[in-house]
C-alpha cells in the first residue's frame, strides 16, 4: 500500500469460482498489526483500537484502511503466493499435489472441515483452483526493515510476469 496498491485483504478473503475463473473477494477493510509492525512502519498505536479488546497482553491494534486505498468488489484471481521465511526474497513456482498442500496449509480454519464434513468438497475446489491459476512460494525474511524492498520485489516480479504474459500472447 506505501507503493500505491490498494489492500485485498490482510489474511483471510474469500474465493468463489465465477464464469471466467476464481473470484477473489476482499476482506475486512482493516489490517491487523503487532507493535512492531507499526513502528516499522512509522506509524503510533494512538487512534488505534486493541485488535482484540479486553486482552492487554496482546499486542496487535487494528488499523482502518482509508476508502480510496481499498477493494471493494470481487477481482479476478490471478496467481497466489503463500509465505515462508527464508534467508532473502525469493519466488518458487509449485505445481501438482505440491501447489495443492500449500492450498491446504493455507485455508483458514481448516481443522473445522471435518467437523463440518467437507473435507470431499474442500479437496476438489483445492484441485479446481491449482489447475485454474499459478501458485508460487514466496520467501522472504522475517526482517521488518526490509518491508520497502520486499514491496519493490515483489512489485518488479509481478510486472515482469505480466510482460511475459503480454509477450506470450502476442506470439
Amino acid at each position: 500500500m506505501r507503493q500505491g496498491c490498494r489492500l485485498l485483504s490482510d489474511d483471510v478473503c474469500v474465493v468463489r469460482f465465477g464464469d471466467a475463473g476464481p473470484v477473489v473477494y476482499p476482506g475486512l477493510p482493516r489490517l491487523r498489526l503487532w507493535g512492531q509492525s507499526l513502528e516499522a512502519l512509522g506509524q503510533g498505536r494512538a487512534g488505534l483500537d486493541r485488535a482484540y479488546a479486553g486482552d492487554d497482553d496482546w499486542g496487535k491494534w487494528d488499523v482502518p484502511i482509508a476508502a480510496d486505498r481499498q477493494v471493494r468488489e470481487g477481482v479476478p484471481l490471478r496467481a497466489l503466493y503463500p509465505l515462508k521465511d527464508g534467508p532473502d526474497f525469493r519466488i518458487v513456482p509449485r505445481t501438482g499435489v505440491d501447489a495443492v498442500e500449500a492450498l491446504s496449509a493455507n485455508t483458514y480454519r481448516g481443522d473445522y472441515l471435518t467437523e463440518a464434513g467437507a473435507l470431499d468438497d474442500h479437496w476438489r475446489v483445492r484441485l479446481r483452483l491449482a489447475a485454474a491459476i499459478p501458485l508460487f512460494q514466496l520467501e522472504r525474511p522475517r526482517d521488518l526493515t526490509r518491508l520497502d524492498a520486499l514491496g519493490e520485489a515483489m512489485l518488479a516480479y509481478h510486472r515482469s510476469a505480466a510482460d511475459a504474459r503480454t509477450s506470450a500472447a502476442v506470439r
